[in-house]
């Protein structure tokens, strides 16, 4: 289907059940602002969607059990991640089973830099995109339950030199299976259930000394090897040319769990 550019609103149930609907595109300057709740609900067949960036606001369970979406296509990443959510069902990816390639303004993107001044990565923003590797600005304060979640190929996460990053949603980057390594700030008190959980190659590096009292008993449920009191900074292997952690100072020391 596609819905023309002076639609303002896609209703509650619009397209709910639309088993055989594949793709839905909008008018090149689209003035769609909302998409109610449930609209694309059960649309088992659907695997593009585009969210184009007069959009808002989407509702509870707008695009539940759509687990077939391949392609998601964003025409502006801060609008994208400025959008309102009722919920984390409310998400194009909550539910997707695939891996989901990312098109922001036409162009693939595998290396995700996340715009600064945005201040929050919402829940399921981002679950089982393709990407290798994300770009944090020290502006993001939040990263929302699932965020991350089953981003396969995703070897890198670099957060801001200043980062204001506080909180790590449940599961933000649970089965990140190519993640190797990341670097948690000293700013961050609260960290959710099973965030990095099934990351089997993951090395955890703290800024602080100890685990603040904010973070879940689970929070490192795999069992990660846990490195605290590292002032971190990033140096380029020779031989692979991907980034990899330094620290300018000792540590206090590995410990598991």
């Amino acid at each position: 289907i596609t819905i023309p550019e002076n639609v303002t609103s896609i209703g509650y149930l619009a397209f709910y059940n639309c088993s055989s609907l594949e793709t839905v595109t909008f008018g090149e300057n689209s003035q769609l602002t909302s998409i109610g709740d449930s609209a694309f609900r059960n649309c088992s067949s659907l695997t593009s969607i585009t969210i184009p960036e007069s959009v808002t606001s989407i509702g509870d369970s707008a695009f539940y059990d759509c687990r077939n979406i391949r392609e998601l296509h964003i025409d502006n990443l801060t609008s994208y991640l400025n959008i309102s959510y009722n919920n984390g069902s409310s998400s194009p990816l909550y539910l997707t089973d695939q891996a989901v390639n990312l098109y922001v303004g036409g162009g693939l993107i595998t290396e995700l830099v996340v715009p600064s001044g945005v201040t929050a990565i919402p829940n399921y923003a981002f679950r089982s995109v393709n990407i290798t590797s994300v770009t944090i600005p020290e502006s993001v304060t939040s990263i929302g339950i699932c965020a991350f979640y089953y981003c396969s190929s995703l070897e890198t996460v670099d957060f801001g030199e200043n980062s204001q990053l506080t909180s790590i949603g449940n599961y933000a980057f649970g089965d990140c299976s190519s993640l190797t390594s990341i670097i948690i700030p000293s700013t961050v008190t609260s960290i959710g259930s099973s965030a990095f959980e099934i990351c089997s190659k993951l090395t955890i590096y703290c800024e602080v000394e100890i685990q603040p009292s904010g973070w879940s008993s689970t929070w490192n449920y795999s069992n990660r090897p846990v490195y605290w009191g590292l002032n971190v900074n990033w140096e380029y292997d020779e031989v692979t040319g991907k980034p990899k952690p330094i620290s300018n100072r000792g540590h206090s020391g590995e410990s598991i769990g």
